[in-house]
């Protein structure tokens, strides 16, 4: 892993949370060889601020070597206190995944907040 950006998880005035991140992610699979990911994250002015790559001991497949980037991107999104990410794959089916995810989260935090709701309203 490397890091460019010092600025990164330091209060400034054009912080990490004032601007988009784009967090660009990667995969490789050949069958008998070995596997990995790379996920690189740069700010709006394409400045590079993190990058990391991981060669794997063995290969899985091509959906979970790119679900392994995919994820790291999001760990160092996170660490780096990374707010405001838009997330680049170069397998259309991960990102459908990746969208699939998120919209059943959406719906599991709206039900749940409706049945909070629903328990809050009668024990009152």
């Amino acid at each position: 892993m490397d890091t460019w950006y010092k600025g990164i998880g330091r209060p400034l005035k054009s912080g990490p949370s004032l601007m988009d991140y784009f967090v660009c992610t990667d995969g490789y699979y050949r069958q008998g060889r070995k596997g990995g990911h790379g996920v690189i994250i740069r700010d709006n002015v394409g400045k590079p601020i993190v990058a990391s790559a991981v060669a794997s001991t063995e290969a899985v497949s091509f959906l979970y070597h790119q679900v392994q980037g995919v994820s790291r991107g999001v760990e160092l999104a996170v660490e780096y206190s990374l707010r405001d990410i838009q997330l680049f794959c170069n397998a259309k089916h991960v990102a459908r995944l990746v969208n699939m995810a998120r919209r059943c989260l959406d719906v599991q935090s709206i039900l749940v907040e409706r049945i909070l709701l629903m328990l809050f309203a009668r024990s009152v």
